[in-house]
């Protein structure tokens, strides 16, 4: 039977990727990056600007969910978990993206 563990990510600047292909790679699941549809400049990753696109989408709770439902839509087309062990992976998955 196939592993079902997923690491889902976003990584605005590489970080977070590079840490999640890690962990993928240690606990031989499958790796997923959410990707934004216009990448980040500089500019854009500007955490100290509130006017800043990564400082206004992250407090804004509408592009949040689009990002995330995007994300549940693609989990959505996997197949069913066959064992108890891809239940639970998937269903600590859907805890942690819902919290």
């Amino acid at each position: 039977m196939a592993n079902k563990t997923l690491v889902a990510v976003f990584s605005a600047s590489g970080v977070t990727k590079r840490v999640g292909e890690k962990i993928s790679e240690i606990a031989g699941g499958d790796f997923f990056e959410i990707t934004p549809k216009e990448l980040y400049t500089s500019d854009d990753l500007n955490w100290m600007n509130k006017q800043s696109r990564s400082s206004v989408e992250m407090n804004d709770p509408a592009d949040q969910i689009k990002v995330l439902q995007d994300v549940v839509d693609r989990i959505r087309e996997d197949d069913l978990p066959q064992t108890r062990e891809e239940f639970e992976n998937r269903a600590v998955l859907y805890h942690i993206m819902m919290d």
